[in-house]
Order: structure tokens, then sequence, then C-alpha cells
């Protein structure tokens, strides 16, 4: 069931991520999995990994987050991360407020080998790194685990009020922090 294709999962403008499902997604090694060009957004914090010890995290990114944690899997300071199951996300934890924050962006398997929908390590990205940034290796996670697309110019984004939005990839670095958090009291009107 892992390795189903959900065409809803799918952007029409990647035609890599219709190929079928991959055996090299993040370390499930010859494990099946299907695609996806939708991830979650973690936040803008980034810079070690509890889970492995590593901190710092040897990434060209680091971004201390807004929730005092520069681990973007363990505490996320988005709306979506790898221990999210251990905090019940509501309206009321988006303090930024929902039209304000970013809920989902899109990805590309082909430049980031840690993409596809059934394993949580793969569901999510931080825009710790700039949308749009392909120039690391797509297996070193700590520098592709983002957002990027085939679009000209830019990628799209989901907010956490439904709508849908065009960034562009010369967003403000800061805005682009800014509309990643959920409760980072940042004031981010143009971008």
């Amino acid at each position: 069931m892992a390795d189903r294709q959900i065409s809803e999962f799918l952007c029409p403008s990647d035609g890599y991520s219709w190929q079928g499902p991959r055996t090299e997604a993040g370390n499930l090694v010859d494990f099946p999995v299907g695609q996806t060009n939708y991830k979650g957004v973690s936040g803008a914090n980034w810079g070690s990994d509890e889970s492995m010890n590593w901190d710092p995290l040897d990434t060209l990114w680091p971004n201390p987050g807004t929730n005092g944690s520069t681990d973007g899997h363990a505490h996320g300071d988005g709306l979506m991360w790898r221990n999210d199951i251990l905090f019940r996300m509501q309206p009321r934890h988006i303090k930024d407020g929902l039209s304000h924050t970013f809920m989902i962006g899109e990805d590309l398997p082909e430049k980031n080998h840690w993409c596809s929908w059934p394993y949580a390590n793969n569901a999510y990205g931080t825009c710790a790194i700039p949308p749009n940034y392909n120039e690391a290796d797509p297996y070193w996670w700590p520098d592709t685990h983002s957002f990027r697309s085939n679009h000209p110019g830019g990628l799209y984004f989901a907010f956490a009020d439904g709508s849908v939005q065009f960034i562009e990839n010369r967003i403000a670095r800061e805005a682009y922090y800014g509309l990643a958090t959920r409760a980072g009291g940042e004031v981010v009107d143009d971008y």
C-alpha cells in the first residue's frame, strides 16, 4: 500500500513523479514508496537533529527557530514536522494568522531523495533553505529537505486558511522564514 501513487499528491508539471513509486526514498532502500510533490511545512528552524545527536548539523542553512530550537525535525516552529504527532495542532496555536502561515509546499522528488508520502521523514520540509535551491546533492538531506518546483520563478504554497499562492524565488529571506512559522510574531505583508 505504501507504494501507491496518489494522483492528488502529484504535480502535473513534474513528469518524474508520475513515473511510479521509488525504491530509494530516504533510508527506505529497496522498499517501494509513492512519490509526492506536496509536503508539510515544518517551519524555518534548522541546524540540529537530536535523534542522531547532530548538533550542529552540517548544513549551509542553519537558522534558530522562533521556538528556541534549531531541530526542525523534532521541534518544528511551523505546522508539520516529524514529531508533530506529540503536539495536537489547532488553529489557536497559529498565532501569526491562518492567512499568513504556510501549511504545504511543493517539492521535486527527482531533486530530493527524501521525498515520499508514506514516510514521516519524507513528508515535510523546512523554509530555512531558500525556495528552489537545487545546488545540493539530492541525497544530502541537511541541504535538500526543503521546497522546489518546475514552475519558472517560484513555487506554490498552501496557507493554513486553505488559500494557495505563488511565492517567487526572490522573496526576502526574513519574509520566507516568517511565513513558515506559526507563532513567531513576524509581520509579513509584502512578499
